[in-house]
């Protein structure tokens, strides 16, 4: 939810935003439509308004998670890395890291969740292209 003036607990008080992915697009809007309200802005993993492959972001990442699925590898495999020699090693051993990791970690989200997330991408606020939800080819 964006603040609005009256949300605001005071004229003076700014603040500093750091943004990922479809975060940057909402950190966008939110300085379009209050930039007294923004000291610093940093974004982060997320794409220009008719950048590389742009309007292609969902059809990349459902490709990714169907070549995911038949390879029997982690997404994050083919939606983060090159799949060059050392884009692979690269994704395996980061994947084998996060593995490492087996106690206070997020659930698993639903299909349903990545759905939404990807049909969010076409109704942008500031922008008619989608966000860049993956690495760009």
């Amino acid at each position: 939810m964006m603040p609005t003036p009256s949300s605001r607990r005071s004229a003076s008080t700014r603040i500093d935003v750091f943004s990922f992915s479809l975060g940057g697009f909402i950190a966008q809007a939110l300085v379009v439509k209050h930039p007294e309200l923004v000291r610093k802005l940093v974004l982060t993993g997320t794409g220009p308004k008719g950048g590389k492959d742009i309007d292609r972001v969902t059809a990349i990442t459902y490709w990714d998670m169907l070549r995911a699925t038949l390879t029997r590898s982690d997404p994050k495999e083919f939606l983060f890395f090159n799949r060059n020699t050392n884009g692979k090693l690269a994704a395996r051993a980061f994947v084998n890291r996060l593995k490492e990791r087996t106690a206070d970690r997020d659930e698993t989200p639903e299909r349903a969740v990545h759905v939404r997330r990807c049909r969010s991408c076409r109704c942008c606020p500031i922008a008619a292209s989608r966000p860049r939800c993956c690495r760009s080819r």
